[in-house]
């Protein structure tokens, strides 16, 4: 049942993606079942009047089952097939799935009689994938093949397998007129297939001044891959000083590669004090800025005292110092920023301590109060008592107990709604409006803290009239604040009100 559904499926596909589909569906098929449905697609394969696209995909389907039968039919089929697609697809099935150096013959004499150049492509492509041995003489004389898409897969190729048996005839090939693209494809595969001869040809390419940059960047890499010599290193270091600054960067990423950073650096420093070019000390220059090493900054510090080369090294030293300058700026501005912050982190720690103080006073003040109020409440019962006895007490004047009972009436309804009661309501209320407003002065004072330090940093340009604006906010803060503390408290704090200036205004 899921035989006949696939072939179905086959015969209905009109687009790669539904082709694509069924092969899935075939692939989860176990071997048995792959080798039923060979008789079927033997049989669709063959019927030159079936749709070229569906004949296309049952080749593959057949190399997919990698079976003896499918392989002898295949093989027998290349060579009677007229369609150039189903001969194309015929050929890729049995490269990748069946191989073999038979595979390889096979398809290299289809490729010798082919004359549809897209097919043979497809014929190439297919002699590569074989990865056999018997493919390899052919694919050496595919170097110098018209087409240039051709040409370019088989260079590519051979330089993946590293076929040393190629490097005559790629070095051969590059005295033609080839596109950019394959020159470049012929000089990575020379530095894969590490070929001796390809140290001097990539140096004497390094030489010419009309390359387009990316032959340049192969040709750097390239010597990356060689065997690793004085000759290659003293040729990376001219490429350092190449005029095409990309190609530099890359010159010095290679020699970083090629020797551990510190080391690099070094060679790097002391070939360029040997130079005498301007052009070529702004580029030595920003090389040993990549690397980083201080090593190489130190090398070039000691050479302040050698007659020779003290001029050299000192321009150098001066073609790095602008962004050690900056690195030095940036960090002494980071120092004086922390020493602020400690000072400011002080202040609002010494504020703070007070403002607790305060509160604390405050709470002892309340206490105070508080027990005031309760001795005056116990002293007023005490009275309003004697006064009671005092009445009733047939030797006492009436009089006086009336008095004593009003005195602890008195006492009383003072204590309740009059005095103490109501200053510590006012006096709470008070402290809490007066902790709000001072919450929210630290508030202000740290954003202002946060800009000056931000415009400090950021702001080349930051001066004396930067710095009295940030001063000038903070003032304004502390004025705006002083009012709020002399509405809520009672003490008459005197606030001196200084000239607007124009950076206030501003």
């Amino acid at each position: 049942m899921m035989s006949t559904q696939i072939i179905d499926q086959l015969k209905k596909s009109k687009s790669y993606t539904e082709a694509d589909e069924v092969i899935a569906l075939f692939e989860q098929q176990s071997s048995s079942e792959k080798k039923k449905l060979v008789p079927e697609l033997a049989k669709l394969l063959s019927n030159g009047r079936a749709n070229e696209f569906v004949r296309s995909r049952t080749a593959e389907l057949l190399g997919v089952s990698a079976v003896e039968t499918a392989r002898k039919i295949l093989l027998t089929q290349l060579s009677m097939e007229k369609s150039g697609l189903v001969r194309g697809r015929i050929a890729l099935a049995l490269a990748r799935n069946i191989k073999g150096d038979d595979i390889a013959e096979a398809i290299i004499e289809q490729f010798k009689v082919e004359k549809s150049v897209v097919i043979r492509r497809v014929m190439s492509r297919a002699l590569i994938e074989t990865e056999s041995a018997a493919a390899i003489a052919e694919l050496v004389k595919l170097i110098d093949e018209p087409d240039d898409k051709i040409r370019h897969q088989v260079i590519k190729a051979l330089g993946k397998r590293k076929i040393v048996e190629a490097a005559p005839y790629l070095i051969e090939r590059l005295e033609k007129e080839d596109p950019d693209y394959i020159t470049q494809a012929i000089l990575k595969a020379l530095a894969a297939i590490n070929d001796p001869r390809a140290a001097a040809i990539f140096i004497r390419y390094l030489q010419m001044d009309d390359l387009p940059v990316e032959i340049y960047i192969t040709l750097v890499k390239g010597l990356a891959k060689l065997p690793k010599d004085e000759l290659i290193t003293q040729v990376l270091l001219e490429a350092v000083c190449h005029p095409q600054d990309i190609v530099s960067i890359t010159a010095t990423d290679t020699l970083v590669e090629l020797y551990r950073r510190p080391e690099a650096g070094m060679k790097i420093a002391i070939f360029g004090v040997q130079q005498s070019q301007p052009d070529q000390y702004r580029r030595i220059a920003n090389a040993l800025r990549i690397i980083g090493d201080k090593g190489a900054i130190g090398y070039l510090q000691s050479l302040q005292n050698d007659a020779s080369l003290s001029n050299n090294a000192q321009t150098l030293l001066e073609q790095i110092g602008g962004q050690q300058a900056v690195d030095a700026l940036l960090s002494h501005r980071m120092g004086v920023l922390q020493k602020a912050g400690k000072r400011v982190e002080q202040f609002d720690k010494q504020a703070l301590t007070i403002f607790h103080d305060t509160v604390n006073q405050a709470k002892i003040g309340f206490g105070i109060s508080l027990k005031m109020s309760v001795g005056i409440y116990f002293v007023g019962f005490l009275l309003l008592m004697v006064s009671v006895v005092q009445i009733f007490d047939e030797d006492i004047s009436n009089w006086i107990g009336f008095v004593t009972g009003a005195t602890g009436f008195g006492s009383l309804l003072a204590m309740f709604y009059v005095g103490p009661l109501e200053r510590v309501q006012n006096a709470v209320a008070n402290l809490v409006q007066t902790e709000i407003v001072f919450l929210g002065y630290i508030r202000q004072v740290t954003q202002i803290s946060a800009m000056f330090e931000r415009e400090y940093l950021n702001n080349e340009k930051f001066d004396i009239a930067a710095l009295k604006k940030l001063l000038g906010f903070t003032e304004r803060t502390i004025r705006e604040t002083m009012p709020l503390v002399q509405t809520y408290t009672a003490v008459s704090i005197p606030i001196s009100e200084p000239e607007e200036t124009e950076d206030d205004q501003s």
